[in-house]
């Protein structure tokens, strides 16, 4: 009996600690992101300035999808504002309440029945890039609010980190972005090594990232000769679903191979091509050489192909990405 009152006294302390420590937690929190963005000021601005493009990169719009958005007649700048109802993120609101152009934005946050806080951005002009800090301070946290700071502060700067990657990747997609002229070229018959596999169009640039890591060290490891720039033929391309592709290297000759890496001879013939600059994700040299097939009489006669002419973890600058897009045609 006695052992089982000092585990109860023990117990009664410890809790009593855990309350106890909840006074003395300061009363004011501040979390902070950071990110290098390769776009202007002026681009990566406008998207937090204009409270409806959160919606393209929020880390919380995309994580509830029961949350209902309500926008006053103000889309932009100081005054503007949404507030939200969800079944499982509670109700608020979001107001700007400054903003200088290209520079600076503070954001009120309202939590109904859990306070406010203050959600500052800062936007430095790199030149060809901009650093972008986004904040959260509250200053005057309630008791058991100091703990949820303390337990999850972690998890709010991942989620920050998250909203911040998917505001660059959008940011980026805004680059300059330009073609050359359409052409028609007579494409040879080339010796090729590849691996096809199959992903969700989300999660294609992980899934070729790895692919063509494992082919890189392949073709290393049998001393192979690359002759030219790493490729990605599509031979399914579904936007809702599963879409299956080959990324590849074109190499000296024809080469005996085992598992995923198969040796192809790519497709010779007459084929619409167009250079185009910008993000190698980007759909707009895809849709040019449609249009242009069409408009021309031509038809498809085989997969479209992409050839990347630099590396992006050499070339910073996504408008200087270079690819050329290739659509077999007859």
């Amino acid at each position: 009996m006695k052992f089982l009152l000092k585990i109860l006294y023990a117990f009664v302390i410890i809790i009593a600690i855990i309350l106890l420590a909840g006074i003395f937690m300061p009363k004011e929190a501040h979390l902070e992101s950071s990110i290098k963005i390769y776009a202007k000021p002026e681009i990566v601005f406008e998207q937090v300035n204009t409270l409806k493009s959160w919606e393209k990169w929020s880390p919380w719009y995309k994580a509830d999808t029961s949350m209902v958005m309500t926008y006053n007649e103000v889309p932009s700048g100081v005054g503007a504002k949404y507030s939200w109802i969800s079944d499982n993120s509670g109700s608020g609101s979001m107001e700007i309440t400054e903003s200088r152009p290209n520079e600076f934005i503070r954001v009120l946050l309202k939590f109904e029945g859990e306070g406010s806080a203050y959600a500052p951005w800062t936007f430095i002009d790199n030149g060809n890039s901009t650093s972008v800090k986004w904040g959260f301070d509250s200053h005057d946290l309630k008791y058991f609010e100091r703990y949820f700071m303390v337990l999850f502060k972690n998890v709010l700067v991942e989620s920050f980190n998250k909203g911040l990657k998917d505001l660059k990747a959008e940011c980026e997609s805004f680059r300059l972005s330009r073609f050359s002229d359409i052409q028609l070229v007579n494409l040879e018959k080339r010796h090729s090594v590849v691996i096809t596999d199959s992903a969700s169009v989300s999660d294609i640039p992980q899934k070729m990232a790895e692919m063509f890591g494992a082919l890189q060290t392949y073709v290393q490891k049998k001393n192979i000769v690359i002759t030219g720039y790493p490729f990605t033929i599509y031979y399914k391309w579904v936007p809702g679903g599963v879409s299956t592709f080959a990324v590849g290297f074109p190499v000296e000759k024809k080469i005996w191979t085992y598992g995923k890496i198969k040796y192809i001879e790519m497709q010779e013939g007459k084929a619409a091509m167009v250079t185009h600059w910008g993000r190698y994700d980007s759909k707009k040299p895809h849709t040019a050489i449609s249009e242009f097939i069409g408009e021309n009489n031509l038809e498809l006669n085989g997969n479209p192909w992409e050839e990347y002419l630099n590396n992006p973890e050499e070339v910073k600058d996504t408008s200087e990405w270079k690819m050329n897009v290739y659509y077999p045609v007859n």
